[in-house]
């Protein structure tokens, strides 16, 4: 079991959800679903080359309390005050329940979506 006293990072956790641009088109966006607490810990750091510049992408292991309702999801975002961070896998096997474990990097190949409004 894990020590929530070492949950020390506020996130704003996003998913995306479709909705329609004023033109009617399809759009992809993201809608705040909460703020939990969290444990980051970086993991890898790798270079990923996009066009003509080579980013870093770090990689980081999250864990927060699992809560009913609302958790994290593949595919959603995150925002720590300082950076965003897609969610590219999900760990839920803790036997008790209480802990979700989420692998999460920076500088994906594409940027968020936009915010809903």
């Amino acid at each position: 079991m894990s020590d929530p006293g070492q949950y020390r990072t506020r996130l704003s956790h996003y998913r995306p959800v479709n909705s329609k641009s004023q033109g009617g088109a399809p759009l992809k966006k993201l809608e705040l679903l909460r703020r939990p607490w969290a444990k980051l810990e970086a993991q890898s750091q790798s270079a990923s080359d996009s066009g003509e510049r080579t980013q870093a992408v770090n990689r980081y292991r999250l864990e927060t309390s699992l809560r009913p309702g609302i958790n994290l999801q593949f595919d959603d975002w995150v925002y720590t005050g300082k950076q965003w961070l897609h969610v590219i896998a999900i760990d839920d096997t803790d036997p008790n329940r209480l802990v979700l474990f989420a692998d999460c990097e920076t500088n994906p190949s594409e940027p968020p979506p936009p915010l809903v409004e």
